[in-house]
């Protein structure tokens, strides 16, 4: 629980002070220079909250750039912490698990025990918690699929 608020608090500041110390003098440099950016905000801004959750489920993207990015091409508060809310529950659950997992291979290991690349990554995949974690990233890239999907399904029929 500490890990999911603490990312929406460090998100939500995060974006503040883009959108408020950083974002005129970001978003002339960026729209005077690119192309790109413009199509950018342009797909963001038709469907921010779907682009939010899918960067924030791919885990692909630093945490810092989404907020940034979403400063930037004027993502709406509410929407942004929205989806923000949202899309951090998989990521604070498969950390924490992840370090929970950690430890406890850690702790199980003796200290005179020599410490083996393939038998940790075999005893690390027979932990419960680490099936947890993959469990949830492959539940995490199933809902992105999705996403996209339905996204190129709205395309082909606008078009």
């Amino acid at each position: 629980m500490y890990a999911y608020i603490g990312y929406i608090v460090g998100a939500t500041i995060s974006y503040f002070v883009t959108t408020f110390v950083l974002g005129d003098y970001m978003r002339k440099r960026l729209a005077a220079n690119s192309q790109l950016y413009q199509k950018f905000e342009a797909n963001v801004r038709r469907n921010a909250f779907a682009y939010l959750v899918a960067a924030r489920y791919t885990m692909v993207f630093p945490f810092f750039c989404v907020n940034g990015a979403a400063a930037l091409v004027g993502v709406r508060c509410r929407t942004f912490i929205a989806a923000t809310s949202v899309s951090c529950i998989p990521g604070s659950v498969i950390y924490t698990t992840a370090g929970g997992a950690l430890a406890n291979l850690l702790h199980k290991m003796t200290d005179d025990e020599e410490l083996d690349k393939s038998q940790l990554i075999w005893a690390a995949l027979s932990d419960s918690n680490v099936k947890i974690c993959m469990a949830g990233v492959t539940c995490a890239l199933m809902v992105v699929a999705i996403i996209q999907f339905t996204q190129s399904e709205e395309k082909s029929k606008g078009s």
